[in-house]
């Protein structure tokens, strides 16, 4: 039997338009699916049914390139903050000022673009995502690496089969 649809696909990882480089590892779509079962006295204590109740996604990868531009992206921009102190240059970094705001309100577009592809149809994109930096690692023989995981949460604007996000050309209307 011939094998053929197995694929070895890098992925170019873009955050709020901005290619966030080299990664490591891979890159890691999860799903959890939440349901509650339905359970009635005549059929004991097996189930007969259960009903969807929601879904949760996160996509997680391991970034190489620790640079400026990266910091300010995955935590100064997302849930640590950037500062700027008078008369000198920014900082990124955490700190109690977003304490008590909207993730949702900080989401940007999450897009995944295998290497080298030519077009958007083998893209899976995610409207509403937020890093949130899980590890920094530096260490004497190895390179630094960023651990990010984006929560992904629904954009109430595009088609409610969608609305977390989509495999495929995602530039299209999907409203």
């Amino acid at each position: 039997m011939a094998v053929t649809d197995i694929n070895v696909k890098p992925m170019n990882v873009y955050w709020n338009g901005s290619l966030l480089g080299s990664t490591s590892g891979g890159v890691e779509i999860s799903t959890e699916v939440q349901s509650t079962d339905i359970i009635v006295d005549q059929e004991g204590t097996s189930p007969v049914d259960a009903y969807f109740t929601g879904v949760t996604l996160s996509v997680s990868v391991t970034l190489m390139e620790l640079n400026a531009a990266n910091y300010n992206a995955m935590i100064g921009d997302a849930t640590g903050a950037n500062y700027t102190p008078s008369a000198g240059t920014e900082v990124s970094g955490y700190g109690s000022s977003r304490d008590f705001t909207s993730m949702l309100a900080l989401c940007q577009e999450l897009k995944l673009k295998p290497v080298g592809a030519s077009d958007d149809t083998t893209n899976w994109t995610f409207f509403k995502a937020i890093p949130v930096v899980d590890s920094l690692s530096f260490a004497p023989d190895a390179a630094s690496t960023m651990s990010v995981t984006f929560r992904i949460f629904k954009d109430s604007t595009k088609q409610a089969a969608i609305s977390y996000g989509c495999y495929g050309d995602a530039t299209q209307d999907l409203t």
